[in-house]
């Protein structure tokens, strides 16, 4: 793969003149679809920070062994340190004020696999974990299953993390299927790996080490969240903002459900420990 970089071959940034560069390293475990490219954007906004995206997207981590994958994830602070990632490559001014490394990774991506013996491997390059979780699946459900039906139908104009009002009202108006089953299957699926995610970071990652994060709170309370991470980090804290946009903000949830749906649904999630869920319904 060729990269653009910012600076011809064999130019030398300032700091790289001065020699090899030590960064502070973090990783992001998180769900598809949970507001972590929200995260990783913000993060990516600080000078201090070279926040990466989904960057072991393409990875198959079939028959390999811990330490293959630990070379993978090395690698890809290598890239960062080089201007390369998944979000954009990255300014060599940007790179000029970095001083932490990171970038996101899925539970199904290494650390439902792994387990133990990936943050013992973290623990030893003295790698900080935050752990990012949105509390409400519904609303992840319908991030999931509004840009799945957009996929299929608009492949050419798709847009999974919009930025302008348009892509905004194009996602923001797509009513997606209710049924319970089907729903209630993911929110159980959904849940439960982040009950399993929570119990091996918990157990395996010592305190000072793991940040846990809710979307809610970090979409709510921007400033105050993104500070708690920066100090967790080791950065200074500043406010920093992303071009990305909140796609379901003005609309109560059962509007985002084809019509014939929203009655049986919520009936369903009256009589389950998704109850609360109502309360925004």
């Amino acid at each position: 793969s060729v990269f653009f970089t910012g600076f011809k071959a064999g130019e030398k940034t300032a700091t790289q003149a001065a020699g090899p560069k030590k960064y502070e390293k973090f990783i992001i475990f998180a769900q598809q679809r949970s507001g972590s490219k929200f995260l990783t954007s913000l993060m990516n906004n600080h000078p201090s920070i070279s926040c990466g995206n989904e960057e072991l997207l393409h990875l198959n981590i079939t028959g390999i062994d811990v330490d293959m994958y630990m070379k993978m994830v090395t690698g890809t602070y290598t890239q960062l340190v080089e201007g390369h990632s998944l979000h954009s490559p990255t300014s060599t001014t940007h790179l000029e004020t970095v001083t932490h490394l990171g970038f996101k990774v899925m539970y199904d991506q290494g650390l439902l696999l792994f387990e133990k013996e990936l943050l013992a491997k973290l623990d030893e390059l003295g790698i900080k974990v935050i752990h990012l979780v949105r509390r409400n699946k519904v609303l992840q459900y319908v991030s999931y299953a509004a840009n799945k039906k957009d996929r299929l139908e608009n492949a050419a104009g798709h847009v999974p993390h919009p930025t302008t009002e348009a892509e905004i009202k194009a996602l923001a108006e797509i009513k997606v299927p209710g049924d319970p089953r089907q729903v209630f299957k993911f929110l159980e699926k959904k849940n439960g790996e982040v009950t399993e995610a929570s119990n091996i970071l918990t157990k395996y990652v010592d305190q000072p080490m793991l940040s846990v994060v809710n979307y809610e709170d970090l979409s709510a309370n921007t400033d105050a969240e993104t500070a708690r991470l920066f100090e967790f980090l080791g950065v200074p804290v500043r406010k920093v903002r992303t071009e990305l946009a909140k796609i379901h903000k003005d609309k109560k949830i059962h509007e985002y459900f084809e019509e014939e749906d929203q009655d049986r649904l919520r009936d369903a999630l009256k009589e389950s420990e998704f109850a609360w869920i109502l309360d925004n319904w």
